[in-house]
């Protein structure tokens, strides 16, 4: 009962749940790259956007009807909630000289009366305007777009980005339905962030109900008992409910990478039970129906010590994920060892009450596969000076590949290839443009101090050698408007097409081209409210975080050797924020590792009494997480930012099957006075068969992660899954026969 309202009193708190869908989750809210990207979001707009992206089937998009859908879709966009400005072909600001009369107007009007010479017109204009190329209109695809920007008011972020998208995409089925002719895609950060939220919780959906039904039905084939099948799979539910339920009590948000720790601790829960009842009914086999109290009493004795210790190892290492410098991990980290600790607590307290109540019948097939452990071991002993060799050898060789693996990520397909926001990107990247904005600012040390032909030059060279760049789709700068109307000032001469001579005749070239700008296309997008700075916004293509830093260090270097003294930089960027996290996100999480490997080899040392025993677990311990990452380095090579969090996670995870074995061991040595070789049948024939299945039990519940369409999940879930794997091997195989030469007293 008391159990029962402990989870009560703690579930109640998933009233409060909540999902946090914007990419800025995975940085601290003092992170110094997020506070550039956010400081100049204040200064100028921010770049919140849904970006419409119009191909036409046949032809190219200057037809009448192309032109009619993209002025139609325009209009529409204006009436998007939170929606303050709209970037199109059809409202572009076209700038001409009529006389000497400086003309400001849209680039299309009434478009479906528009003539074939009129189509021309605007093509030709369009492909040769540099604020409109491979941003609005593609010169090589028939592909245009159309670029809402939105201010959120941030009350409730997801309710709003939610809004925004509901409206997006019924906005798209009436376009499509009303010009078939042409093919329409979403992408934009607000239908990124909005994946974010529904991607998690859609793979929760979808794996949770499998795993659970695989946990089930499996420990339900294993110990042939329906009813113990049950009794886990309610501390199971009982420790998720919990987890989840404390941390929605203090009003965190959960994310994709936290959206995974249900799962996690369902694997996790699994093994407590299992160990207690296979003891439990093995008991039974040698008691009558009446002696239950007795045959639990005997699998607590037993039992309690090694599981209190694996769980206070796993609880170490996932504490260890608080070393991280991403949020959403250290979160995940936290949530899922305090699921190990209720899952401990309600597996020594629910399980035995249960027992009681509910008869529990063994079945005698348990005899014959405990049997077959014990000819395991024999052939373990017989064979233990090869098997050290191989063991060894074999590690040495895999471990050594795990030196090929590089620290790269490609945060833009953290998305698999089935989800629609991933294809719809790689298609506008392709296509059109790239899709993910570089924010440079240069700021004078005076108001009114853009005008400077000096500081103008400077822009245009900066904005001219960043277009020469690969990595680079689109740039858009004031430059290139302030040498349009220098043009247009003089009767659309071209050789005029440069920056103005002089400082004032710049200053009235700007101010007369605001004054004919209408209602929401102004200028704050690109200059700042005194006029001190401008903003040059690159479209990155989807790039590696490898490729983000050699564009980065290019960068520094040509304002290192170009950049005037009096013109101060600010530089925000996602894909820098992303590709900085994850340099520093490695070391800080080895450091946790480390730490977590002094702490459990502390504990293990304790709790078994031995300082040698203690020295050889961690070699089962150490080399799964090592040939794992060498097995990744030889079929992948690359390291993101979630496969880094594995060494520490696992680090507690992979314990557990070496303490059990150990304690077995040790107890055959102490109380049965048992020789070595006897102690490792002893251990393989009581907790052989057990440390297999909740090994399996664990590959699968981790391997389930595969499923998810969020990569960073899948790939943890992989090498998690994999490292388990690899820990049940060397328990099997490389601990009992170090304690074999080890361990020579007779």
């Amino acid at each position: 009962m008391l159990a029962l309202a402990l989870a009560a009193v703690t579930g109640a708190g998933l009233k409060n749940f909540t999902v946090n869908n914007s990419y800025k989750l995975y940085f601290d809210k003092d992170f110094e790259p997020l506070l550039a990207i956010e400081k100049i979001e204040d200064d100028f707009t921010r770049n919140e956007n849904v970006m419409f992206i119009l191909t036409a089937e046949e032809g190219d998009v200057f037809s009448s009807e192309a032109l009619a859908s993209v002025e139609w879709l325009t209009e529409q966009a204006w009436q998007m909630p939170y929606a303050t400005r709209v970037d199109s072909m059809s409202n572009f600001q076209h700038i001409h000289a009529d006389g000497d009369e400086l003309v400001v107007e849209d680039l299309v009007r009434d478009a479906p009366l528009l003539s074939e010479q009129e189509s021309q017109r605007v093509r030709d204009i369009a492909l040769g305007e540099p604020r409109l190329v491979n941003y609005i209109v593609s010169d090589e695809n028939p592909v245009t777009s159309v670029n809402v920007t939105f201010h959120l008011p941030g009350e409730d972020r997801i309710g709003e980005t939610a809004e925004v998208i509901d409206y997006a995409n019924d906005l798209a089925e009436q376009y499509e339905a009303r010009f078939t002719s042409m093919d329409m895609r979403l992408t934009g950060v607000l239908v990124m962030n909005s994946y974010f939220s529904s991607v998690a919780q859609d793979d929760t959906q979808l794996i949770m109900p499998i795993l659970f039904a695989a946990v089930f039905f499996g420990l339900w084939l294993f110990m042939r008992s329906f009813f113990a099948s049950v009794m886990t799979t309610v501390v199971i539910a009982l420790s998720i409910v919990s987890a989840l339920g404390v941390f929605a009590w203090m009003g965190l948000k959960f994310s994709p990478p936290t959206m995974g720790s249900p799962l996690m601790i369902l694997t996790l829960a699994v093994a407590h039970c299992v160990h207690i009842l296979v003891t439990y009914l093995s008991e039974l086999q040698n008691r009558s129906p009446q002696e239950r109290t007795r045959a639990m009493g005997e699998s607590m004795r037993i039992n309690s010590s090694p599981v209190l210790i694996t769980s206070l190892t796993t609880f170490m290492g996932f504490l260890s994920m608080n070393f991280s410098d991403s949020p959403p991990f250290r979160e995940l980290g936290n949530i899922v060892a305090v699921g190990v600790i209720f899952s401990w607590i309600y597996s020594i307290t629910v399980v035995p009450a249960m027992a009681q109540l509910i008869p529990l019948k063994p079945h005698p097939t348990r005899d014959h596969t405990s049997g077959r452990m014990v000819s395991f071991a024999n052939v373990v002993i017989r064979h233990r000076y090869v098997l050290t060799v191989v063991m060894i050898a074999l590690a040495a060789t895999l471990g050594s590949f795990a030196l090929q693996n590089r620290l790269d990520d490609t945060y833009a397909h953290y998305f698999d290839e089935t989800i629609e926001f991933r294809q719809d990107a790689d298609y506008t990247d392709e296509k059109l443009t790239g899709i993910f904005p570089l924010n440079f600012v240069f700021n004078t040390p005076n108001s009114n101090g853009i005008s400077h032909p000096d500081y103008l030059r400077f822009v245009e060279s900066f904005s001219d050698w960043l277009r020469t760049q690969p990595e680079i789709g689109f740039v858009s700068t004031y430059s290139d408007t302030i040498k349009q109307l220098n043009q247009s000032m003089h009767a659309g001469d071209e050789g005029y097409y440069r920056i103005p001579e002089s400082q004032p005749l710049a200053a009235q070239y700007l101010l007369l081209y605001e004054m004919s700008l209408p209602y929401g296309l102004d200028l704050t997008n690109q200059i700042n409210i005194d006029k001190s700075g401008t903003r040059v916004l690159a479209n990155m293509h989807i790039s590696s975080t490898q490729t983000v830093m050699s564009i980065k260090a290019r960068i520094e270097a040509w304002l290192s050797e170009n950049k005037p003294e009096n013109i101060e930089v600010e530089v925000g960027a996602a894909p820098y924020m992303f590709a900085r996290l994850g340099q520093e996100n490695v070391m800080s999480l080895v450091t946790g590792a480390v730490l977590a490997l002094i702490g459990i080899s502390a504990v293990l040392i304790f709790a078994l009494r031995s300082l040698k025993l203690g020295l050889i677990s961690l070699v089962p311990n150490l080399l799964p997480a090592i040939v794992a990452f060498g097995i990744w380095g030889l079929l992948v090579g690359r390291v993101g930012l979630s496969l880094a969090i594995v060494l520490g996670m696992t680090m507690g995870i992979v314990v557990d099957d070496t303490v059990h074995l150990l304690s077995k061991y040790l107890r055959a040595r102490r109380e049965r006075g048992l020789n070595p070789p006897d102690s490792v049948r002893y251990a393989f024939s009581t907790v052989g068969t057990a440390l297999w299945v909740t090994s399996i039990v664990l590959v699968a519940g981790f391997s389930a992660f595969m499923l998810s369409h969020y990569e960073p999940n899948a790939s943890m879930g992989t090498m998690t899954a994999m490292t388990i794997a690899l820990a049940l091997v060397f328990d099997f195989l490389l601990l009992p026969v170090l304690l074999l030469l080890v361990d020579r007293k007779p």
